[in-house]
C-alpha cells in the first residue's frame, strides 16, 4: 500500500509540474485545448446529421455513438494528459534519450511516462466528459460506469503505447545487425 501511495504522490507531483509548465504559455495551451474540442465537436455534428437521416442503424442510435466516442476520447485524453511521454516513447528510444531518465532513483518507466503532458489531450478529456454529460444525461450508476470505462480505456492506451514504443528496441537491434 505504501508503494501505491508513493507512486500516486509521484504522479501528482509530475502532473502539477507539467501543468505549471503548460500554464507558462496559457494562450498556446488554451488554443490547443479549444482546437481539439472543436475538432471533436465536428464529429458529433457529423454523427448528429447522419442519425437525423438514419435514426437507427442496425440497433445503434446517436446516443450509442456519442457514448462510444466520449469513452474513447476521454480515455485517450486521460491517458495522455497524465502520461504524455507514452506517445513519444519510440522517438526517445530511437534517439537514445533514455539515459536522462535512467538517472532517477525510482523505476524508469513511471518517470519516463509521467515526464511530459500532452496539451491537446486535455481537450479530449474535457470533450469526452462534457459530451457524455451534455448529450446522454446519465444517471449516477451510468456515470460511475463511464468513469470506470474511461479509466480502463486510458490504461489500454498507455499499455498499447508502451508496447508499440518498446518495439523500437527490437527495430534498433535489427538495424544494428545489418
Amino acid at each position: 500500500m505504501k508503494a501505491l501511495l508513493n507512486y500516486l504522490n509521484l504522479a501528482i507531483a509530475y502532473v502539477r509540474l507539467n501543468w505549471n509548465a503548460h500554464m507558462e504559455y496559457r494562450g498556446a495551451f488554451v488554443s490547443q485545448l479549444l482546437a481539439m474540442l472543436l475538432n471533436n465537436l465536428m464529429w458529433v455534428a457529423f454523427w448528429g446529421l447522419f442519425f437525423t437521416r438514419f435514426p437507427v442503424l442496425r440497433g445503434w442510435t446517436v446516443q450509442d455513438v456519442v457514448t462510444l466516442w466520449a469513452i474513447a476520447a476521454a480515455g485517450f485524453g486521460l491517458a495522455h494528459a497524465i502520461y504524455g511521454n507514452a506517445l513519444q516513447l519510440a522517438k526517445l528510444i530511437a534517439q537514445g534519450q533514455l539515459d536522462v531518465w535512467m538517472l532517477y532513483p525510482r523505476m524508469l518507466l513511471p518517470h519516463l511516462l509521467l515526464g511530459q503532458m500532452n496539451a491537446t489531450s486535455w481537450g479530449d478529456l474535457l470533450f469526452g466528459y462534457g459530451v457524455y454529460l451534455g448529450f446522454v444525461h446519465p444517471d449516477i450508476v451510468h456515470f460511475v460506469w463511464f468513469i470506470g470505462l474511461t479509466t480502463s480505456v486510458a490504461a489500454l492506451f498507455v499499455g498499447f503505447s508502451v508496447l508499440t514504443g518498446s518495439l523500437s528496441f527490437l527495430h534498433g537491434q535489427c538495424l544494428g545487425a545489418e
